[in-house]
């Protein structure tokens, strides 16, 4: 059982902890990332655009089962009285019931879809993927993250990823076209991945589980499911808008573009992810003279990872794509020149986030994500029947873009505010 600490670590303990989650992070969505340029070589744009199609959708509407819980995890973990395994426990509880209603919802839903873009037996694998991907497994590593454990992340993260590199090179190998077969099999090491995850949890008594722990557990994470919904709106609504508005072929070009710029955010991702429960931890003690110097140096690392990884991206994107990808793909290379000034502009954001998260002033940041989210739906609905993907790219960048200086704005006025009700 994961036990909650209480004790700020040694600075060893954090470096340390940081370079495992960036490694699995690392190894996890570096994998990926070639698993899925694997996946559109052997597919072709329009089988690829159904494949990423059906996951856009899913994870657009995965906020019904996932409700901000592991963002809320990350805040109060370190500081709950609560052991952190039955939170864990009862979180999983939580996302298995909303995740039976939520899949149900998509059945009714996949009939008013076109079926040439997400066939119905695509759309049920993706929704079973999704579920198990970002409801069960994102919580435990969550966990192992929030304990400071994450060379238990590191070996999921391993298992995870190389599997489903090495079975979709396996299908590639038998040069099947066919993109449920390449769903199906990632279904089934999610799967096996959650069965090692839950061999953690299951010396957790079944006991612990409370229907008014879920219940408290919901209404404190209300305002992190509303502004993860929104997180998830302007991350994933232009991949089903282009899928709607366009064609399956679109998608395929646009979404393998993205798929590579957000493979690349795993650095910065696992800097937001270790730092988040610290921070909120020294807030929460009132240690301001140590936050000082652990914001001020979360802040300079992501800025320098993300100028670094942006300046990878721009110059180098395209060659990758060129060089892995067919023909058919080319244009995905300028999508990705574009969009690599994200990485600079979200990794500004990640820092900004986990003051935000630490200064609990998460409604704040609903209302920069939902202004964000209603400037990406609005422009992308009028920009995508005009210049297409090309459209959906600036569109990204100028709603991301957006989002970092709200964020900039609102941590700097929490964490003054913080200091002030210190002095």
């Amino acid at each position: 059982m994961l036990i909650k600490n209480s004790v700020f670590p040694r600075r060893e303990i954090v470096f340390a902890n940081i370079f495992w989650l960036s490694l699995a992070s690392l190894i996890s969505q570096g994998f990926i990332a070639v698993s899925l340029l694997i996946t559109a070589r052997s597919l072709g744009a329009s089988a690829y655009g159904q494949y990423s199609a059906s996951l856009a959708l899913t994870r657009l509407t995965s906020i019904c089962f996932n409700w901000g819980l592991d963002t809320w995890l990350l805040r109060e973990g370190r500081c709950t009285e609560k052991p952190v395994g039955i939170i864990i426990a009862n979180i999983l509880a939580t996302k298995f019931i909303l995740g039976a209603a939520w899949f149900s919802f998509l059945l009714l839903l996949s009939r008013s879809l076109d079926p040439k873009t997400y066939p119905f037996y695509l759309l049920c694998a993706s929704a079973s993927v999704t579920w198990v991907e970002t409801g069960l497994i994102s919580t435990l590593i969550q966990g192992f993250n929030i304990s400071l454990k994450n060379l238990l992340t590191l070996m999921i993260s391993a298992i995870s990823s190389m599997g489903l590199f090495f079975t979709t090179l396996a299908l590639a190998f038998l040069q099947t076209n066919n993109p449920l077969h390449f769903m199906v099999v990632r279904l089934l090491i999610s799967c096996a991945v959650v069965c090692v995850g839950l061999f953690w949890l299951l010396r957790i008594p079944v006991s612990t589980l409370s229907h008014t722990c879920m219940r408290t557990i919901l209404l404190r994470s209300l305002p992190f499911a509303v502004s993860d919904a929104l997180l998830i709106i302007y991350t994933q609504i232009d991949i089903t808008l282009i899928a709607i508005l366009l064609d399956s072929q679109s998608v395929g070009l646009y979404s393998s573009a993205s798929g590579i710029l957000r493979a690349a955010f795993v650095i910065p991702s696992a800097v937001y992810s270790v730092m988040t429960p610290l921070i909120s931890q020294l807030a929460r003690e009132g240690n301001f003279m140590r936050l000082a110097k652990t914001v001020q140096r979360t802040y300079l690392a992501l800025f320098f990872i993300g100028l670094v990884l942006g300046s990878v991206m721009f110059f180098g994107g395209p060659t990758i794509i060129n060089l892995i990808l067919r023909e058919g793909f080319a244009l995905a290379g300028r999508v990705l020149t574009i969009l690599s000034v994200i990485l600079l502009i979200k990794s500004i954001s990640y820092a900004s986030a986990s003051v935000i998260i630490a200064t609990n002033k998460q409604i704040w940041r609903v209302v920069v994500q939902g202004i964000a989210a209603f400037i990406n739906v609005g422009l992308n609905l009028l920009v995508i029947p005009l210049y297409g993907i090309w459209g959906a790219a600036w569109v990204y960048v100028i709603s991301e873009a957006f989002l970092m200086i709200g964020y900039i704005v609102v941590a700097t006025r929490g964490y003054r505010a913080l200091l002030s009700s210190g002095v």
